[in-house]
């Protein structure tokens, strides 16, 4: 059978999707299946991580911005979003005979070709990476990986260099480390020392007394790796994350800092150096504060300071972002207030508050006319007498 470029393998398919789960309109069920089968011999299963989960979204407590339009498109796209996606996939442990690593993406090597490995790509970036990039391997050596005699997981999806989408769809497989029948060697691909050192501290809490190796490599380097344990995705992002591994990550936080302060409000803004900011906050900083809101900026944060914050609030308020993921630790039924640019239908922290049992609630903002970035990355700004009116909502 012809394979396209941009065509891959799964490892497990016919454990990880229903027809009703797939979503992919660059690959038909039938065909990720034949093809699949072909190779199926380069992987071996060794059990669920995640089972698969109904998931059944309630509508936002709460949207309001400056266009009714966007409003009502945006409950439009939720109810969509509800009907599409209303299943997890589960999630497996699986072990691939001879594996490739490069670019924070796997290959698996399958009667004498190196295919992308399915999992490996969000439906979002399949079509544009995994065809160009197992085009473009082709033309470079792959060097073997000495594991020194352990063995070697790699942990790591498209978007592991972003503290959110990390926190959401890496961290949670990392529950196997302590459940493995001996430490294992961490592989990573290395991206910048912020998230690298994250990465690293997460392995650590998870896997405690087992203390597990990490190794980081330049990614630009394809290592070839045999026998490569992997753990499959436990999201679909941006629509779906597994609830069975969100509540995994809340019940890790209580482990962790089981002493956290109760009752905390929190802000949570975004660092300087970052798109999508609040181009009013003056304006709206007196307004946070008579309501009982800290400002916290997570970037400098270790991941246990991350999990204190969070695991103690009450309620949480903040910039539609990679800090915002923390509320993943945040109690079932704090309640939550996103805000972003008006038009952006993002229904990521929607879904994890559904999944983590949150009353989500938006108040969106007008973009910056002369912020020349996409619309969701434009700088915003909050209408005053707004947000006030949805504090006192949400708290009071």
């Amino acid at each position: 059978m012809r394979r396209a470029s941009h065509e891959g393998v799964s490892c497990a398919p016919h454990h990880l999707y229903t027809h009703a789960e797939w979503h992919d309109p660059h690959i038909a069920f039938a065909r990720i299946h034949a093809l699949s089968a072909l190779a199926a011999s380069a992987f071996e299963i060794l059990r669920p991580v995640f089972g698969r989960h109904a998931v059944e979204r309630p509508m936002p407590a709460a949207l309001d911005g400056p266009s009714p339009d966007d409003i009502a498109a945006l409950r439009a796209h939720y109810t969509d979003v509800n009907r599409r996606h209303a299943s997890a996939s589960p999630s497996y442990w699986v072990r691939i005979r001879s594996a490739v690593v490069w670019r924070n993406m796997i290959f698996v090597e399958a009667d004498g070709e190196t295919i992308p490995l399915y999992e490996t790509f969000r439906i979002i970036d399949r079509q544009e990476r995994g065809g160009a990039v197992a085009e473009e391997l082709k033309g470079h050596a792959i060097r073997e990986f000495d594991g020194g005699g352990a063995d070697v997981i790699f942990s790591g999806s498209v978007g592991s260099f972003n503290y959110g989408h990390w926190l959401a769809d890496d961290f949670p497989r990392y529950a196997v480390l302590a459940e493995a029948e001996r430490p294992l060697l961490c592989l990573f691909s290395s991206f910048d020392p912020a998230i690298d050192r994250i990465r690293q501290e997460g392995v650590a809490l998870v896997a405690g007394p087992q203390a597990c190796a990490c190794r980081f490599v330049d990614r630009d380097i394809p290592l070839r790796v045999r026998d490569l344990l992997y753990v499959t995705p436990c999201s679909e992002h941006p629509f779906v994350k597994n609830p069975q591994a969100l509540a995994y990550l809340r019940d890790l936080g209580q482990r962790t800092v089981p002493a956290a302060a109760p009752g905390r409000r929190l802000f949570v803004n975004r660092a300087e150096r970052w798109p999508r900011r609040l181009s009013n906050l003056a304006d709206l900083a007196p307004i946070l504060r008579d309501h009982g809101f800290e400002e916290i900026v997570t970037d400098d944060l270790s991941l246990r300071e991350q999990i204190a914050a969070f695991a103690g609030a009450g309620i949480v308020a903040g910039i539609m972002g990679a800090g915002m993921t923390n509320t993943v630790f945040s109690p079932p039924g704090t309640p939550l207030l996103c805000l972003a640019p008006s038009g952006w239908a993002e229904p990521f922290f929607w879904d994890a508050a559904a999944a983590c049992g949150q009353p989500y609630h938006a108040l969106f903002g007008v973009p910056d006319a002369d912020d020349p970035r996409p619309l969701h990355q434009k700088s915003f700004s909050v209408d005053p007498q707004a947000l006030a009116a949805m504090l006192e909502r949400i708290a009071g």
